[in-house]
């Protein structure tokens, strides 16, 4: 079975636009609204995972952040927590577990 990794994007108003941050793969973009920062950050973590996963570092970069891809259940509750003001989503991206290896 295919691993994934779970992100965590966290979107704040910053001058009269929205800022979108990935810490975990330190991943940042920004959009008119909120609902397009998030989208935004998630075309930006795409290509950020695919071009780690062509140039054959994906494993290497994981390593150096504690990123571990995972097996999870259909239904996994994720409660994330940051500064009044800002909004929050949570994503899980696929990560073939013939490229990934599980970091610890």
């Amino acid at each position: 079975m295919d691993k994934i990794i779970r992100l965590t994007y966290v979107v704040t108003p910053e001058d009269g636009v929205f800022s979108a941050v990935c810490k975990e793969l330190a991943t940042a973009s920004c959009g008119d609204t909120v609902q397009e920062a998030f989208d935004n950050l998630h075309d930006a973590v795409g290509l950020h995972l695919d071009t780690l996963e062509d140039e054959g570092i994906i494993d290497e970069y994981f390593a150096e952040r504690g990123i571990v891809p995972f097996e999870i259940p259909a239904q996994t509750e994720v409660r994330i927590t940051g500064p009044v003001g800002s909004y929050f989503k949570a994503e899980d991206f696929p990560i073939d577990a013939r490229n990934a290896c599980a970091v610890h």
